[in-house]
């Protein structure tokens, strides 16, 4: 596989600087603005959910945004680019006629699809449907269509004298995955051989013309005119090889908007892999060829995909069935299974198929994510100056990302001039997995936890870690200790916050167990306790640990803890300070913990005066932690006399509302 990973691992010794962090090398790589052009990052594989042919790269140079539809320019000339296509659903077609169909949308002025009659042939041309896919979402405002009137093919009479037109705006489909189709225009007595239909502004995906006439009729060429900004638009990059298995640090970039800020959206994902293709190609079998597969891949085939089975003894020679199993154990040798039908992921020589592999087969199979060796997309990350962490799996040596470009107004588009991913090799530790003790727990109890790390070190290579970050729900009470392969050992709280804890202790450069011991309150069912490992001498080289198995002495194989479901949703609900004396402090804090809530619900703070009357209403939307706000004792702007306030905080979810009481005293 040179091609691809050799190609990229040129272009990005030109381009990255790398810098010494401790043992580690950290690197960014730069793509866009003044650094690797877009055109040249960009993948040549095609990924299956993805909305490609809609970037625009020349407009403004160094960015790249959604395409804006030229109204001078015909849409329709660009469709198979898009990935769009043209067909007619109703009848069957000769090859020449499917040919021809091209030709309506290419400019060619000597192919047209024609419903022509003549003396010695009857051609239907009533009812025929033409259906055309833009490739994409456009804006649309103007379709022609027209015979040819050229003085080489002079066939002006052929116009279609009636018809109907049908637009779709590729978002209303069956449940199949067909456009639902609404009437534009019917015309039954059309005296003109150029149509031309002008319709307000609108997106349009599909569009569908039908014959209502018996007259002969062809079509030389369709044509598409509207304006704005496409809808939806993908950019992915090429799969860059890191030359080794890395650790991933922050991605940033540069990007605008255009027309109302609201209205559209920039999307930035990343994945990453352990080989050089996120996908697996497939080649048909060919009539009578027959594969070796797995026992267990072998019965999860359809019947008629199963082949032989083969059995052999010690000594290699092929048996029967009844013979092999008449051998004694030690005698017998392996059973070979095949298949005889449906696709294979790999060519004769049982080498995976290659994208240039895929290209030249005769049996083209389908194409697929790997996910098996490829993460998922992540998720989108947030727009931050100074860039966010990559949270997709690492260490892993091949990266990947994408920018989905959103609009919801044809005047409004998001653009970007370049973005940024820093790495870092080698990693600290090829492999971190770590399990959590107790599984179950009370929520909103103080729970004493076991948490170990295992790391699959390489010794000389990887950089090993003295720092382990633990992050927590609430702020953690006390760490009590730490071990190294069951011994305790000397350690620091370099850190604790309200969400997470840093604990540091001896260097650990080889396979070694590490436990920290420590007590904190779980809010929620499945709370997830993610930690990160990382060398005090290189803090900004954190690697994520997975869940899996530590150590024997623990059987959770895993990092998220449960609760008992159901209970109370609201805890801990403080006042301080109370007495609360106006001018003293600039306000009192009402504190609280939200339990048990996956997702945000509305919340409500009220203060009462002793007669319940409302002086002062806070509102939000949380799910799960600890939340505040702060009153200065005013009302209007003005302070409200001394005496004593009730303070109400309310909840309301699905299945009704909680709410808990506290008195407030004010004094002058």
């Amino acid at each position: 596989m040179e091609s691809r990973s050799f190609r990229i691992s040129v272009i990005f010794l030109c381009l990255v600087g790398v810098v010494p962090i401790g043992r580690a090398h950290g690197g960014t790589y730069v793509i866009g603005g003044k650094a690797l052009p877009w055109k040249e990052a960009v993948w040549d594989e095609a990924d299956p959910d993805a909305a490609v042919g809609v970037i625009e790269f020349e407009r403004r140079p160094g960015w790249i945004l959604p395409v804006e539809i030229d109204t001078a320019e015909n849409i329709a000339s660009k469709i198979f680019e898009r990935g769009g296509g043209v067909s007619v659903p109703n009848v069957p077609l000769s090859r020449e006629e499917k040919d021809a169909l091209v030709g309506i949308v290419n400019g060619d002025p000597a192919v047209a699809f024609e419903r022509k009659s003549t003396p010695a042939k009857k051609v239907n041309s009533y009812g025929i449907l033409l259906d055309i896919d833009l490739g994409a979402r456009l804006g649309v405002d103007r379709i022609r269509f027209f015979p040819r009137m050229s003085e080489k093919y002079p066939y002006s009479e052929y116009f279609m004298r009636a018809y109907e037109l049908y637009l779709n705006d590729g978002l209303e489909l069956t449940e199949e995955g067909n456009p639902i189709y609404h009437l534009a225009v019917r015309e039954e007595k059309n005296t003109e051989p150029v149509v031309d239909v002008r319709f307000p502004l609108q997106y349009v995906r599909y569009i569908r013309i039908k014959s209502i006439t018996e007259a002969s009729w062809e079509i030389d060429e369709v044509q598409v005119f509207g304006a704005g900004f496409v809808p939806t638009a993908t950019y992915i990059s090429k799969v860059f090889d890191l030359g080794d298995a890395a650790i991933f640090g922050r991605i940033w970039w540069h990007q605008k908007k255009v027309g109302t800020p609201s209205k559209s959206k920039v999307i930035v994902r990343t994945r990453t892999g352990t080989d050089d293709t996120p996908l697996v190609y497939y080649r048909k079998l060919a009539w009578g060829e027959e594969v070796e597969v797995s026992k267990e891949e072998y019965y999860r085939l359809d019947p008629d995909e199963q082949g032989e089975i083969r059995y052999f003894a010690k000594d290699g020679s092929e048996v029967s069935k009844k013979v092999y199993y008449s051998l004694p154990p030690e005698e017998r040798g392996e059973v070979k299974y095949y298949r005889t039908g449906g696709e294979v992921p790999f060519d004769r020589e049982g080498l995976p198929i290659t994208k240039a592999m895929y290209d030249t087969l005769s049996l083209k199979g389908r194409i697929e994510l790997d996910r098996e060796n490829w993460s998922s997309w992540s998720s989108p990350y947030d727009y931050r100056e100074g860039g966010v962490f990559i949270v997709s799996p690492c260490p892993r040596r091949y990266f990947q990302f994408r920018i989905d470009f959103e609009s919801r107004d044809l005047d409004a588009a998001g653009m970007v001039d370049s973005i940024a991913f820093q790495f870092f090799v080698p990693p600290i530790a090829r492999r971190i997995v770590a399990e959590i003790s107790p599984r179950k727990v009370v929520a909103g109890e103080p729970t004493r936890f076991t948490y170990a790390v295992r790391p699959t070190i390489r010794e000389g290579v990887d950089t090993g870690f003295d720092r382990l970050e633990i992050l927590t729900p609430v702020k953690v009470d006390t760490v009590e200790v730490v071990r190294i392969d069951g011994d305790e050992v000397k350690f620091e709280v370099v850190e604790v916050d309200h969400d997470h804890f840093t604990v540091g202790f001896p260097k650990v450069t080889s396979d070694r167990l590490v436990e920290v011991v420590f007590r904190c309150e779980v809010l929620r069912y499945g709370t997830t306790f993610l930690a990160r490992a990382f060398d005090s001498a290189a803090e900004e080289v954190k690697q994520p640990v997975v869940a899996g198995d530590a150590t024997s002495e623990i059987d959770t194989d895993d990092i998220s803890v449960h609760t008992a479901l159901g209970g109370a949703l609201i805890r801990k609900l403080e006042v301080r300070p109370d007495p609360f004396i106006p001018g003293s402090a600039d306000a009192t804090r009402i504190s609280w913990d939200l339990l048990q809530l996956t997702r945000p619900v509305p919340f409500y703070v009220d203060i009462y005066d002793i007669s319940g009357r409302l002086v002062r209403r806070f509102q939000g939307r949380g799910k799960s932690g600890t939340y505040f706000k702060e009153w200065d004792g005013r009302c209007g702007g003005k302070l409200v006399p001394p005496g004593v306030y009730i303070v109400r905080v309310r909840v309301e979810t699905d299945s009704g509302r909680e709410e808990k009481f506290r008195t407030l005293t004010l004094v002058y």
